[in-house]
């Protein structure tokens, strides 16, 4: 299941266009959408039950995923030369990965069941018992 669209990572700019010809097209964006959801969730895994449906769940890591892949684009055209020093203060990428840690960490959480850690003596065994739901949570 796709998170976020080429359209949720254009709001945040608002004079590119992803045309064909540009340096920054459609197709190079679904392309660091693709890799950015593998990236994220081969941290949520650590932590959360793959795959995640709950469109609440869904929503949020969308946004932290067009955020993510507007960092990369931000990136991109600095080194390219054709954007100015903004791209560098918007720290975009930065931000998308400060939140992604905090749901890796279980800091903040998905509405998603979490596995379950087993500790024996001083080594951490990560072995699913059963998802944990929040109080009230409704499934």
């Amino acid at each position: 299941m796709q998170w976020a669209t080429v359209e949720d990572v254009q709001q945040f700019f608002q004079n590119l266009s992803f045309e064909p010809n540009d340096l920054i097209n459609r197709e190079r964006v679904k392309g660091l959408l693709v890799f950015s959801q593998r990236y994220m969730e081969s941290g949520l895994r650590v932590s959360y039950l793959l795959p995640i449906t709950d469109p609440d769940d869904v929503q949020t890591l969308a946004h932290i995923q067009a955020k993510y892949v507007a960092g990369e684009i931000d990136q991109i055209l600095y080194d390219a030369g054709k954007y100015t020093d903004n791209a560098k203060r918007r720290e975009l990428k930065q931000e998308a990965e400060r939140e992604l840690n905090s749901l890796i960490r279980l800091e903040k959480r998905l509405k998603t069941g979490i596995l379950a850690r087993v500790h024996s003596g001083s080594e951490l065994h990560g072995c699913m018992i059963k998802p944990y739901f929040r109080r009230g949570q409704k499934f």
